[in-house]
């Protein structure tokens, strides 16, 4: 079988040639691209098409409850950055996670249906009141019981490896508690 990111490929080489040179994050641009040309420019009323693009399902990360990395990530009222915060986390294979969703009390209809769609595509989606980053956070903790976290906001974006990186850091590091980059 093809990798995904050549079926990606394939698919994006003549409309966004730009992403797809031989560099070191390359895989990741294919996967971002892949997911905003799948969003962007849809018709902004959810109710006119399809929620999820048959095609986005192979950008979206598949979570393990049983990983031993929980993956957090807030969201408000920015789903289509969440997308494709989605579609670089999948990059990260054979990394696998744990997979919390915390909404903070979105009201775009936009948001709202994106969230109800990875939901539906199996990902841990929790919702509360808008409560800040902070409580979004400790309501994802707790929802998962994976022993280390790493927490995202929906406008993140993930680098292929950098988790592997960070926990052999604090592997290497045991008096180390965290691991943040720029």
């Amino acid at each position: 079988a093809s990798h995904p990111d050549q079926a990606l490929s394939a698919l994006l080489r003549a409309q966004i040639p730009e992403y797809l040179h031989d560099e070191a994050d390359g895989p990741a641009r294919v996967r971002v691209a892949a997911a905003r040309h799948l969003w962007r420019g849809a018709p902004s009323d959810v109710s006119e098409r399809k929620v999820v693009p048959l095609d986005l399902k192979a950008v979206l990360p598949t979570s393990d409850p049983n990983a031993a990395i929980a993956l957090i990530v807030h969201c408000r009222n920015n789903g289509e950055l969440l997308i494709d915060a989605m579609a670089s986390v999948r990059l990260c294979a054979p990394e696998v996670f744990q997979i919390v969703i915390v909404d903070d009390g979105s009201t775009d209809q936009r948001t709202v249906a994106i969230l109800d769609a990875l939901e539906q595509e199996g990902i841990l989606v929790a919702r509360q009141e808008t409560e800040g980053l902070g409580r979004a956070r400790n309501l994802g903790t707790s929802l998962t019981s994976a022993p280390s976290m790493l927490y995202l906001s929906a406008d993140d974006l993930l680098r292929s490896g950098y988790v592997n990186d960070a926990f052999a850091l604090l592997h290497h590091h045991p008096g180390a508690g965290v691991v943040h980059s720029d």
